[in-house]
Formats: C-alpha cells, sequence, structure tokens
C-alpha cells in the first residue's frame, strides 16, 4: 500500500509539471468559456490548464496527509482469536502501517 501511494504522488507530481507547462504555453491562446454546461465569455486554455493543475495540487494534498492503516483484529474485529491487540500491532509494523484504531469485518 505505501509503495502505490508512493507511486500516485510521483504521477501527481509529474501531472502537475506538465499542467504548470501547458498553462504556461497555452496563457493567450483563447478558448470557448463554459457555465452551466453553455458557452459563455471566452477565457484562454492556460486559463483551463491552470484550473486542473489547482484541483491536481489539492488532491495531492490530500494523498500526502492520507495515513494508511491495516487491520488484523479476526473474524468481527474484538481479538477474540488472537487473544491480543499485540499481534495486529507486532504485523502492522512489519509492514510499516498504522493499526486501525476499530474495525469490523476484515
Amino acid at each position: 500500500m505505501l509503495e502505490c501511494k508512493e507511486i500516485l504522488l510521483q504521477a501527481t507530481h509529474n501531472i502537475r509539471q506538465e499542467l504548470t507547462r501547458l498553462s504556461t504555453k497555452y496563457r493567450d491562446t483563447t478558448s470557448i468559456g463554459r457555465t452551466h454546461g453553455q458557452h459563455a465569455i471566452p477565457i484562454t486554455m492556460g486559463f483551463k490548464f491552470a484550473n486542473f493543475l489547482y484541483e491536481m495540487t489539492t488532491a495531492e494534498s490530500f494523498l500526502e496527509r492520507t495515513t494508511i492503516v491495516g487491520k488484523f483484529s479476526g473474524a468481527v474485529g474484538t481479538f477474540a482469536s488472537l487473544g491480543t491487540r499485540e499481534v495486529q500491532t507486532s504485523i502492522m509494523k512489519q509492514l510499516g502501517l498504522v493499526p486501525a484504531p476499530i474495525s469490523t469485518q476484515v
């Protein structure tokens, strides 16, 4: 899971770099603006790319703050079959994950 997060973060970084390049390159290229699915006043393609850049930056920020949790607490999440929470703690430590504070079915 942690590898997936790193791959996604690298991808969002690369996309942001490209959107930055495109928003600069097309800052003076006129395009039809749209509002509620209808034509509106003209904007630029650079402005459109800058909007995509903003959204990708926001998504990347959320992803950076995401904690990957793991669960290993038994069939109903009570640790009854394991006897103790320490089993989950040990497994999550080995995997480099944070144990889920509470869970139901795993």
